[in-house]
């Protein structure tokens, strides 16, 4: 059996997990898992490790405001690639559950 290596991108490369911003402050660690909600063709995708965010969604993740988590990721993403906020949220939603469900403890500070 090959032994994986996953390289972990330099400091000014990361970004929110949640809503793609460059000012990452917090890590959630959580089990790797495939996506389940995206309906693309071709090859399983998944996520890998923990996932990175922001101080303005890390607030949204601890209060447990999923519902605006969501809409703030789509309308970020929107912004960011011209698709309609309205089209990317429920999917978004979606891959967040299973960011909740993967989740493996608390946030810890990115230093």
């Amino acid at each position: 059996m090959t032994e994986q290596v996953f390289m972990r991108p330099p400091r000014e490369q990361w970004v929110c997990d949640f809503c793609s911003s460059p000012d990452v402050h917090w890590r959630y660690p959580a089990r790797d898992f495939p996506i389940q909600s995206l309906k693309i063709p071709g090859p399983q995708h998944g996520s890998e490790g923990g996932w990175a965010a922001c101080n303005v969604c890390h607030a949204l993740i601890e209060r447990g405001l999923r519902d605006k988590l969501a809409k703030r990721s789509a309308v970020k993403f929107s912004r960011k690639f011209g698709v309609p906020a309205k089209l990317i949220v429920n999917d978004l939603r979606k891959l967040h559950d299973e960011f909740w469900t993967n989740r493996e403890g608390t946030a810890t500070p990115v230093t």
